[in-house]
C-alpha cells in the first residue's frame, strides 16, 4: 500500500542552536537513532536518513537503516530531503515523499501514516500536521504555531506567538508530505523572507 511513499530523515552535524544535535544521547541512544527507530514501526519499504555526515550515516546503519549521503551545502532540510530523492534506487516508482524531522525522537508513526493517506486522498499537494496546543506549549519560540483557515489550509507559520492574545494555538509538527511534482517544485522557488 506505501510502495510508492519514500520518507527521508534529513539530519545534519551543523545545527545552530544545539551543535551536532542528532549524536546528542537520550539515554543510551542518539537522537537520529530514536527517530529511525520510531519510524521501524511503520514497516515501510522506503525509510532513509540524508545526511552529509559519516557519523550520521555510521548511526543509521548501527540502527539498520538506509542512508543516502547528499552535499553538505544544502539551504534547507527540504533540499536535503529533495536531493536525496533524487539518489533514490527506483525513484521513478516513488509518487509521494514524505519528509520526518531528524530532531523527532519520540514522533508517532501513526502520524506519518495519516498524512500519506491524507495526501493521496485529497487534492493537495504539500501537508503537514498540526495539533492544538495551550499556551504553555505555545510560548517556547522553539516550537512553531500555525495560523489556518477553517478548511485546514495553512495561511502562515511563526516561532512567535500567533495569533497574538489567545489561549489555544495549532503546533507544527516538523512532517511533511509531498507529491513528488509539488516538491520538485518547491525546490526550484526562490526562497522568501
Amino acid at each position: 500500500m506505501y510502495s510508492d511513499v519514500a520518507v527521508i530523515i534529513p539530519s545534519r552535524l551543523s545545527s545552530k542552536r544545539l551543535p551536532k544535535k542528532p549524536l546528542q544521547l537520550i539515554g543510551p541512544v542518539t537522537l537520529i537513532e530514536h527517530v529511525i527507530n520510531s519510524l521501524k514501526k511503520l514497516d515501510m519499504e522506503h525509510v532513509y536518513v540524508a545526511t552529509d555526515s559519516e557519523l550520521i550515516m555510521g548511526k543509521a546503519i548501527a540502527a539498520n537503516c538506509k542512508y543516502i549521503i547528499v552535499k553538505g551545502d544544502c539551504d534547507t532540510g527540504t533540499d536535503r530531503v529533495y536531493n536525496a530523492f533524487l539518489k533514490l534506487p527506483n525513484a521513478n516508482k516513488i509518487n509521494y515523499i514524505i519528509n520526518v524531522q531528524g530532531d523527532m525522537p519520540f514522533i508517532n508513526p501513526e502520524i506519518i501514516i495519516a498524512v500519506i493517506d491524507n495526501l493521496k486522498n485529497s487534492s493537495y499537494d504539500i501537508m503537514t500536521p498540526v495539533t492544538k496546543v495551550g499556551i504553555d506549549v505555545a510560548q517556547s519560540h522553539s516550537n512553531v504555531k500555525v495560523i489556518a483557515t477553517p478548511s485546514g489550509r495553512a495561511l502562515y507559520f511563526s516561532r512567535n506567538m500567533i495569533p497574538y492574545g489567545k489561549q489555544e494555538f495549532l503546533y507544527h509538527f516538523g512532517i511533511y508530505g509531498y507529491r513528488k511534482e509539488a516538491l520538485s517544485t518547491f525546490v526550484r522557488l526562490p526562497q522568501s523572507d
